[in-house]
């Protein structure tokens, strides 16, 4: 792995963060196991709680959310709770930048422990989610503006394109994906 160098000037707060907040619970539709939903009036069926996509949803719009939110008071330990903690993570970024695995990330992550930085705001918008039919995974598509200072100069990512994956293991959502990239005019 490549020692990265933390004295350089970060693209963004996002360019380097890597971790989804994994915000509350609720059940899920498929017995633990299950790879889809099951077949109607199977004992599997009768036996499933249901899925309570409101719940599911502001859950995962949440953990979306705080991914951006944890830097406004630097919460590492909302920020390490998040990415699924193996080398399945995989974060893009625009341009070269990639993120790969958990032991990745948490190098990457300690650049932001720097007085240097500042999170000033974050703004979400058009945000969509999905859910698989087994209701353990949800994909979703956002817009991003993410302002930062760097040793008081701006360090923005404005009209920022963000997709991703989660996973629900263990009743919590986790990342294990994400994609940043910046629309091109013309």
């Amino acid at each position: 792995m490549k020692k990265r160098d933390t004295t350089k000037k970060p693209r963004t707060l996002v360019g380097s963060l890597v971790a989804l907040a994994t915000l509350g619970s609720a059940p899920v539709a498929c017995a633990p196991g299950s790879s889809s939903d099951p077949a109607p009036g199977s004992e599997e069926a009768t036996t499933q709680v249901a899925f309570d996509e409101t719940a599911e949803r502001a859950a995962v719009e949440g953990a979306i959310r705080a991914m951006i939110g944890w830097a406004q008071n630097k919460d590492f330990d909302l920020l390490h709770a998040t990415p699924v903690h193996d080398s399945t993570y995989l974060a893009v970024h625009p341009g070269d930048s990639m993120v790969r695995g958990y032991d990745d990330f948490l190098e990457s992550a300690e650049w932001f422990r720097s007085p240097d930085f500042r999170a000033v705001h974050y703004e979400i918008w058009d945000l969509q989610i999905t859910f698989s039919r087994s209701h353990d995974v949800a994909w979703y598509y956002c817009m991003l503006n993410d302002e930062n200072e760097f040793q008081g100069q701006p360090a923005n990512w404005m009209n920022t394109r963000w997709t991703g994956v989660l996973e629900k293991l263990d009743g919590r959502w986790h990342m294990m994906q994400m994609h940043f990239s910046f629309p091109q005019e013309g």
